[in-house]
């Protein structure tokens, strides 16, 4: 069997119409062959952004999309997934201070809705730089990040849907085992595999992290 390494390469595709605003700590989902950037941080003009880009991987190119209904602030650091073809954004900061939100944009109709606790009270205090990650009958698990006053957090949540309410019922998970708790930290990474979140890496105020640890759902 011939190898094509010819196709390992890096392409130069064409820009976002708006080439004359960088961002970072903005977030990506693909849903249909298409991929959707929304917000983050122009640090050039350091703006935040709340516009939606599409990048159709197909015919290579983007656009801005109009959306309505009730859109989520303008932020970054924030996490995003997509659940029953639907784009569901969580937290970020808006300026200096940590949004606790949650917002679901439907990628057929491109309408807004912010969602409701179904338990007022439990949900995640007000966060950025954490991660999210979704089972596969649509559970996101959220972990880490840091509040307004820069705490970094090591806690981990779990969000259920009833997207016909459009309500959110959160909750904390809490270790069977509290022997060992993983440091608190921003800007790691972390998936769903197994019945598992798995988490990698981050930032924790005094140091960076090269650590993997996995939380088991099942135990």
């Amino acid at each position: 069997m011939r190898s094509n390494v010819s196709v390992r390469r890096w392409k130069n595709l064409p820009g976002s119409p708006k080439m004359d605003l960088t961002r970072n700590k903005h977030t990506a989902v693909v849903c249909e062959d298409v991929m959707y950037v929304f917000g983050g941080h122009d640090l050039k003009e350091n703006l935040f952004l709340g516009d939606l880009m599409a990048f159709d991987v197909k015919k290579k190119s983007w656009k801005e999309v109009q959306t309505t209904g009730v859109a989520p602030s303008a932020r970054r650091a924030h996490s995003a997934e997509v659940i029953n073809g639907k784009m569901v954004v969580f937290g970020g900061f808006q300026g200096d201070t940590c949004q606790s939100d949650i917002y679901t944009l439907d990628l057929t109709t491109f309408v807004w809705v912010k969602l409701e606790n179904e338990v007022k009270g439990v949900a995640p205090c007000g966060r950025g730089g954490h991660s999210s990650s979704v089972s596969p009958d649509g559970v996101m698990y959220v972990f880490g990040g840091w509040d307004t006053d820069l705490t970094y957090h090591s806690d981990i949540w779990s969000a259920r849907f009833d997207f016909e309410k459009n309500k959110c019922r959160w909750e904390k998970l809490t270790p069977a085992d509290d022997s060992f708790i993983p440091h608190g930290r921003v800007g790691h990474r972390s998936v769903y595999y197994d019945n598992k979140v798995i988490v990698h890496g981050g930032y924790g105020g005094d140091r960076y992290w090269d650590d993997t640890v996995v939380f088991d759902l099942e135990e």
